[in-house]
């Protein structure tokens, strides 16, 4: 049997109400050689129940875990994913009809020439009901190394990226496992670790739904800073002997989320101190001078 050419990444919880939308758009799109990885992450509704009306189709197979989170959830699927181009949608969202054809397979197959490793398409977004009413398009298109601006400074949207496997398997790129969960570093650590990024407009295929239920919408914002704070204090370390582009932006995202916890009241100096990455690469030296004495 001929392994799928395109693995599509699925985590779900308590799903049942889009999760049908989400399986019947991949599984009626032109292209059949692809696959639709599904880990079920201990829902308590009809979920399981739904996909498992499914399983009997070649391209979607399911997978079972305790409740750990769509970190966890992916980094497992990864494992499983024969792939040799990698994919997201999430359970709430769906792919436009008729987007992963013959055209779409030989956009890859080029990029494959062209050792890109990473593609960034267009966003599309829909209401709740989902009827379409946001089409974005990138002001820029080409192929661009990894460090240049084209590549840094893009509003990625994860759910618009399509991956390589063996640049996330060959770096060991993975997903931050703590909840809440930030999909930019999985997304810049495949940038910096890529050979070339393609920036086009000529494929599009990702429908972001608009829902307020969504865990993402959900999280604790001052958690959600402090975590940042830590991630891009780590992604700091690693990118301050790469490139000094890489070094700005992460210091820039790391300020960000200073300011924020700061502007709050949320950031005390023991929280600063508890930070060892802080002392090693002299961003408590930035924040203790730009942002404590404000």
């Amino acid at each position: 049997m001929i392994n799928p050419y395109i693995s599509i990444i699925c985590c779900v919880y308590n799903g049942e109400k889009f999760i049908k939308d989400a399986i019947e758009s991949i599984i009626n799109q032109p292209f059949k050689n692809i696959e639709l990885l599904i880990m079920d992450d201990g829902s308590k509704d009809r979920t399981i129940e739904i996909i498992e009306q499914y399983t009997k189709n070649n391209i979607v197979k399911l997978y079972r875990q305790s409740n750990q989170g769509p970190g966890v959830a992916r980094n497992n699927l990864f494992k499983h994913a024969s792939g040799e181009w990698i994919m997201f949608l999430d359970a709430d969202d769906f792919y436009l009809k008729n987007s992963i054809d013959d055209r779409f397979v030989s956009v890859l197959k080029q990029c494959e020439k062209n050792d890109v490793d990473v593609i960034r398409t267009p966003r599309t977004k829909c209401k709740y009901d989902g009827q379409i009413y946001n089409k974005s398009t990138l002001i820029k298109e080409g192929i661009f190394n990894n460090t240049t601006e084209e590549s840094l400074n893009v509003n990625f949207e994860f759910f618009t990226l399509i991956y390589r496997k063996n640049l996330i398997i060959n770096h060991e790129i993975k997903f931050k496992e703590t909840l809440p969960e930030f999909e930019s570093i999985f997304r810049h650590q495949a940038v910096l670790n890529s050979r070339c990024v393609l920036l086009t407009n000529s494929i599009s295929f990702s429908v972001k739904r608009d829902n307020e239920f969504s865990i993402t919408n959900n999280w604790n914002l001052i958690k959600t800073q402090k975590l940042k704070l830590r991630y891009y204090s780590e992604l700091f370390i690693q990118y301050k002997s790469k490139d000094a582009k890489l070094k700005k932006w992460a210091k820039t995202k790391f300020l960000d989320a200073a300011y924020f916890l700061k502007k709050n009241g949320k950031l005390t100096m023991n929280e600063i101190n508890e930070l060892s990455e802080f002392k090693k690469i002299n961003l408590f030296l930035i924040f203790k001078n730009r942002l404590l004495k404000k």
